[in-house]
């Protein structure tokens, strides 16, 4: 079985993703919080993370902890960074982190799905 994690601290998007994402062949486990995610970094291994670059509501972004723990304990997990504040210069601090993708909300989850298929996570088969 695959396993993605969604790192975000809406619970809406968490909820709307995991509907998306998850299938019978995809376990989707979500975090609210960068503690909860290393947590869970630590603990599983995970084939994506999808992480929100800013968790806190702050302006700091706080999704590169959780960017450079996946690269240090499991540098083959694909990383997608969404976002809301998006320019070119957080572009290339989030790609020199680790990350594989940068996308910039609001993006479907549909077409993350897309992307995820594309990297091999699902398999040509998962279609739901």
């Amino acid at each position: 079985m695959r396993r993605i994690l969604l790192a975000d601290d809406e619970e809406i998007i968490l909820l709307a993703y995991k509907k998306i994402l998850g299938s019978s062949e995809v376990q989707i486990d979500t975090s609210q919080s960068v503690s909860e995610a290393a947590y869970l970094v630590n603990e599983n291994f995970y084939d994506a993370v999808i992480v929100d670059l800013r968790l806190s509501g702050t302006a700091e972004m706080d999704g590169l902890m959780i960017i450079e723990g996946v690269r240090r304990i499991s540098p083959q997990t694909k990383v997608i960074v969404l976002t809301a504040y998006g320019d070119k210069r957080i572009r290339d601090i989030v790609i020199n982190a680790g990350a594989c993708c940068f996308l910039e909300k609001p993006i479907s989850a549909f077409l993350v799905k897309d992307l995820l298929r594309g990297m091999g996570v699902y398999s040509a088969e998962i279609t739901s």
